[in-house]
């Protein structure tokens, strides 16, 4: 479920301009996080509201980050994949890493994985209020 998307990003994804799309939800709580808004926000439908724009923009900028809260607990993570890659996007994500069975299905399809590492394992859950 797409809640934002920031059009042209220069931080996301690694010395390239890329599109990056927010989805909402996490298993994480943590205090800090930035993010917990995207659950205010309307939803965006990939092939309505995003797609036909990341192809206008395909020769200015073909690399897309998916971030969140975090993405790889979105009901439609392998579909969003799934579409950007059968359009010839390089694909990105921002992960908390909880779900490697789910990057494990979309490893070869992606060209970048950022990974947000919260703490040292004895204290992770003092940061994450893991909800898992």
């Amino acid at each position: 479920m797409i809640k934002a998307v920031i059009w042209s990003s220069m931080v996301d994804y690694p010395h390239n301009i890329c599109t990056t799309l927010f989805t909402c939800g996490c298993n994480f709580n943590c205090e800090y996080c930035y993010n917990k808004n995207l659950l205010k926000e309307k939803t965006l439908k990939l092939e309505e509201d995003i797609l036909p724009k990341l192809l206008e923009r395909k020769n200015f900028i073909n690399h897309i980050i998916i971030s969140g809260g975090e993405c790889t607990v979105s009901n439609d993570f392998l579909e969003i994949i799934n579409r950007l890659y059968e359009n010839n996007f390089k694909i990105g994500i921002q992960t908390n890493g909880y779900r490697p069975d789910i990057i494990e299905k979309v490893i070869k399809k992606l060209d970048y994985i950022g990974m947000d590492i919260k703490n040292d394992f004895e204290n992770y859950d003092k940061i994450s209020r893991c909800t898992c």
